[in-house]
């Protein structure tokens, strides 16, 4: 599998899309992106 994906440029960047929205509404839902838990996490006190 991974080795017809190395060599097709188009399968690469969908997947890396695909992959990239997912994880995105993953942490939207997880309330990763409110502003207080960014902060939170950046000075270690929020491990959301």
């Amino acid at each position: 599998m991974l080795k017809g994906l190395h060599g097709n440029r188009r399968a690469q960047l969908s997947l890396g899309f695909a992959a990239g929205i997912i994880f995105g509404f993953l942490l939207q839902k997880g309330g990763a992106t409110r502003y207080d838990v960014i902060v939170g996490q950046l000075l270690l006190t929020d491990f959301t």
